[in-house]
């Protein structure tokens, strides 16, 4: 027993020794290390609390990789606070450095990836909301907007969080990264490390090396002239009608995406795809909920698979090379340019094909040819502030034969239930209609009579 007192007294004099401590005062700096690195974790209403007091406080704030899903969160609802009253933007600024979409779905393979893909799209599109709740509260600060928000993309393959804060009272810094199996549980804790802590540099080196290098995310939306009112009320072109030289879609021009509309209304397109499959129990039809992580608006609402159209996406359809190192007005000019064409720049549909192939495999994990998606024509809607929703609607029939069933593979790789699966004739009856968002319904005869009364051909 003395001796295994003996060898318990030196372990303890040992340790002392490496980290510094020696004397009475060891119990005294054991207690401030203890302070200076914490966990936030379960219970969530607990960490969403911690997250949000932080959030609030904090004048700079810096994130690298994939921000977790509980900081997204709190960062919405603390500049969805600041839009009610009607003050500035949050932060002093805000950078979100993460890795460049071509990294993120490079690995197209596995239903293991989907909880990344998602996670990396949420945390954009919140973040981007952010700005655009900014845009809202004080639309004359465009040039401060800029300097506010930057989103960067890394060369790294970095999926975790590592997230660096500066609070504004008292100008203190501390790091917040995510611990544990990444994009596999939305309870994953949160390692808060201060200043004062022995670690925080090498984190700080660590922040430092994925930065470097970084370029400017330039994820720009495609804006469109608005369509004639008696085309938008009018039976909707058929899906020949209009090519390159006739474009039923004119290219206006490019915004930021998430920063708010401009001045000017515009058609906004975007790719809308209605998912269809047979089941035993008959045709059914596949939709997406609404949520905050990915939409802007009529949350809880059940849509078509839809996507904006973006600037990769008219380039690539195009042939031409995307020129995001130029202003907008120039970009657009010189796509025009390298189009080598006298008339406009039209949308091609090729364009609406390649953003709804990104989103069928965002939201369902679904690689599809071009050849699947079968063009219904274009859907016009408008909007409260005078501008147009111009959809250009696909119909994809999932494959349902061995040995890939895309239906349950949708429904595995959908692990937040964002998915929904509705038998087709129950799709415009009382227990869905009430949820269904305004393209859905309002166009609800039109999808009847092109679409859902045609019989389910056999995907191959």
């Amino acid at each position: 027993m003395a001796n295994h007192g003996g060898r318990g007294n030196e372990d303890l004099r040992l340790t002392e020794e490496l980290m510094g401590k020696t004397g009475p005062a060891m119990s005294k700096s054991s207690n401030a290390l203890r302070r200076s690195q914490y966990l936030v974790g379960p219970p969530e209403a607990n960490r969403r609390s911690e997250l949000e007091r932080t959030l609030r406080e904090a004048s700079k704030i810096s994130i690298c990789g994939i921000a977790s899903r509980s900081v997204v969160l709190a960062m919405s609802t603390v500049a969805a606070e600041v839009r009610k009253s009607e003050k500035d933007f949050p932060w002093d600024s805000l950078h979100y450095v993460t890795p460049t979409p071509s990294m993120i779905l490079t690995g197209r393979s596995g239903v293991g990836l989907g909880p990344v893909v998602r996670d990396w799209q949420a945390a954009v599109d919140t973040i981007r909301n952010c700005a655009r709740q900014q845009a809202r509260a004080v639309p004359a600060a465009a040039a401060r907007r800029s300097k506010a928000l930057q989103l960067l993309g890394m060369r790294h393959y970095f999926l975790e969080m590592l997230m660096h804060v500066t609070v504004r009272s008292t100008g203190r810094k501390e790091f917040w990264l995510t611990i544990g199996a990444g994009h596999q549980s939305n309870d994953l804790p949160l390692l808060v490390v201060e200043e004062t802590d022995d670690n925080y540099p090498i984190l700080d080196d660590m922040h430092s090396r994925l930065i470097e290098g970084c370029e400017e995310l330039a994820i720009r939306q495609v804006r469109c002239d608005l369509i004639e009112a008696s085309d938008v009320n009018g039976p909707p072109p058929p899906g020949g009608r209009h090519d390159e030289k006739t474009p039923y879609l004119v290219v206006h021009g490019l915004e930021p995406y998430g920063t708010g509309g401009q001045a000017r209304p515009a058609c906004m397109p975007v790719a809308a795809v209605m998912i269809r499959a047979n089941t035993n129990r008959g045709p059914v039809v596949m939709l997406r909920q609404r949520n905050e992580f990915s939409d802007t608006d009529s949350f809880g609402k059940y849509s078509l698979i839809t996507s904006r159209l973006l600037e990769e996406d008219l380039a690539t359809a195009l042939g031409v090379p995307v020129f995001a190192d130029r202003h907008v007005d120039a970009a657009t000019d010189a796509m025009w340019q390298a189009t080598r064409t006298d008339g406009p720049l039209g949308v091609p549909v090729k364009a609406f094909i390649r953003a709804a192939q990104r989103e069928l495999f965002i939201c369902c994990g679904l690689d599809a040819p071009e050849s699947r998606f079968q063009f219904h024509g274009y859907q016009v809607v408008s909007t409260a502030d005078g501008s147009q929703l111009g959809f250009a609607v696909f119909e994809l029939v999932l494959n349902r034969h061995e040995p890939f069933d895309e239906l349950v593979a949708a429904e595995d790789w959908d692990r937040e239930e964002n998915l929904l699966v509705v038998s087709q004739s129950d799709l415009y009856t009382e227990a869905y209609t009430d949820r269904l968002n305004r393209l859905l319904t309002q166009r609800e005869g039109w999808f009847r009579t092109t679409i859902l009364a045609r019989p389910i051909a056999a995907s191959h």
